[in-house]
């Protein structure tokens, strides 16, 4: 297990570094209100996502051996797009997005969609070196594609069409990978002797596992909503999104850690008893860590982030700070969701998230009212200890009644 954390530590440390790459260049290139308009933009492509994955989503990873995968795949790649079509339509007839970029979220929340239940297939087979190769993927191209107009474009801003192209880019091709990767698992030659899985079965399953994902997607994402109503200029919104995202990349080594320990968890590589015992280090791994990192990023200088993105991001780095105690309490979660994930019970993950986000809804509607964007963060810190807390005391009731 150690030897496969530290192989996920790394690949992701290298997704990581090229995610923040991507993330300083692009806000560079973009300025705050583009960036603002991009990041509402990929967080509904990722709420359409969370959606359709209700029937292909953390289910698919307990099921993807038992069942005839290839027929019930193709009915959820139809579905979904179907399902996809219907919610853009109507944001689109709302006036929620006009119709160009309504037409764009669909068609990527579609490909989204299909490369995360490919995703979840090869984690539940525990191919967590072709998981992570689709990543690093995902994290290089659009990279690449932006350093191309940097240097075609000799430093002026970036139009957003071409961000656009970035993003289809860095979406298709990972796409075009896992579905090689996944073609052996779909197509078995042999899969009579499997179940079959109906939509109303999948959805049955999935809905209990992918509503903590919505909802805890929610608490990633829905203060961007909350501020971009408060601000017509969606400047504050780019500047929060990116604080948010220099915050967020901390969580690799808990992550890391949560993924390994749920692939070897599911596929019997390590007894539930193991992880019980040392559930705790192993999140205290996780935090310290985090700590480390958080400590290490809220020591950079304004300055240093002005040089790097553009004078025009002001507020950045406060915002930095006002996030870190919510970036770290946030770290220690993470084994213990994995754990929960891993017994299928994806309802205390659920519990967790919607305490999280009623908390922060209560806490916004006070503090960003009266401390604007510095509200927001501390409003997503006081959700985030509140389903940490509850993690905590769900693992240790569990713990004494299964001892």
């Amino acid at each position: 297990m150690i030897k496969k954390i530290l192989y996920t530590i790394i690949s992701k440390a290298g997704v990581s570094i090229l995610n923040f790459c991507t993330l300083l260049l692009s806000a560079r290139m973009l300025g705050p209100s583009l960036r603002g308009e991009a990041s509402l933009l990929l967080a509904s492509v990722n709420i359409l996502m969370y959606v359709a994955g209700i029937m292909g989503g953390p289910s698919l990873i307990n099921h993807c051996k038992t069942i005839q995968l290839k027929k019930y795949i193709h009915q959820y790649y139809i579905l979904s797009a179907l399902i996809l079509l219907v919610l853009n339509s109507t944001m689109v007839g709302l006036h929620f997005v006009s119709f160009e970029l309504g037409l764009h979220q669909f068609i990527l929340s579609v490909i989204l969609a299909i490369y995360i239940s490919q995703q979840y297939i090869l984690t539940g087979n525990n191919q967590i070196k072709a998981f992570n190769i689709s990543q690093l993927l995902q994290a290089l191209l659009p990279l690449l594609i932006l350093v191309f107009f940097y240097i075609v474009s000799d430093g002026d801003p970036l139009a957003f069409s071409n961000f656009l192209m970035a993003i289809y880019c860095s979406f298709l091709i990972p796409l075009i990978y896992t579905s090689i990767q996944t073609k052996s698992y779909i197509y078995q030659s042999d899969s009579t002797h499997l179940s079959e899985w109906t939509i109303s079965e999948a959805f049955k399953s999935g809905v209990v596992s992918q509503l903590s994902n919505i909802i805890q997607f929610f608490n990633y994402r829905l203060v961007f909503y909350i501020l971009g109503w408060y601000y017509i200029d969606k400047a504050i919104v780019g500047e929060y999104a990116l604080a948010v995202a220099l915050a967020e990349a901390v969580w690799i080594i808990g992550r890391s850690i949560g993924l390994v320990q749920l692939g070897d968890l599911l596929n019997k590589e390590s007894s539930n008893d193991h992880y019980k015992s040392n559930i705790y280090q192993l999140a205290m791994v996780s935090g310290l860590v985090s700590i480390v990192a958080v400590a290490v990023l809220c020591m950079i200088p304004q300055s240093m982030f002005q040089l790097l993105v553009g004078t025009k991001y002001i507020y950045t780095h406060d915002i930095l700070l006002f996030l870190a105690p919510a970036t770290i309490v946030f770290s220690f979660q993470f084994s213990i969701s994995s754990f929960f994930a891993s017994e299928n019970k994806y309802y205390i993950s659920n519990y967790a998230a919607a305490i999280s986000l009623v908390c922060l809804l209560v806490a916004s509607f006070f503090l960003i009212k009266y401390y604007q964007v510095y509200g927001a963060a501390l409003a997503t810190g006081i959700g985030y200890l509140a389903s940490t807390l509850f993690f905590y005391i769900s693992f240790y009731q569990y713990k004494k009644v299964h001892d």
